[in-house]
């Protein structure tokens, strides 16, 4: 600490918002600690979208790019179109694998857990 003015320059945790295009109102906080940085998505179940040692990138974003939960279609095939990428994808509660309908029930690509709204989900 002799060395800096501020423990915010080695290490922090920023909450920040997205502001415009299909990430608009995304709620993410960026984080460092030393050589690492990374980026958690908390509206999408604390992915990581963004991982970085040393300014190195070791995480991977796909031709969408980032996208908040109005842009992400759960139907057949079409969540193919709106995987983000980063470093870590949460899929799961209800399907793991590719969509597929059972006794009349639809399961989406990897389920709908990363696109359902933290509000709607609070226990009563």
């Amino acid at each position: 600490m002799k060395y800096s003015g501020s423990l915010q320059q080695a290490a922090y945790v920023r909450p920040i918002i997205y502001a415009e295009g299909r990430s608009k109102n995304l709620k993410a906080y960026d984080v460092k600690n030393g050589k690492i940085s990374f980026r958690v998505l908390a509206d999408k179940c604390l992915d990581v979208s963004e991982f970085s040692y040393a300014g190195v990138n070791m995480s991977f974003l796909s031709k969408p790019g980032l996208q908040g939960l109005g842009h992400y279609d759960t139907n057949g095939l079409e969540a193919q179109r709106s995987i983000m990428g980063g470093l870590f994808f949460t899929a799961g509660l209800e399907n793991i694998g590719a969509p597929c309908n059972i006794d009349g029930a639809d399961y989406p690509m990897h389920g709908r857990i990363r696109t359902t709204d933290r509000k709607s989900t609070r226990l009563n």
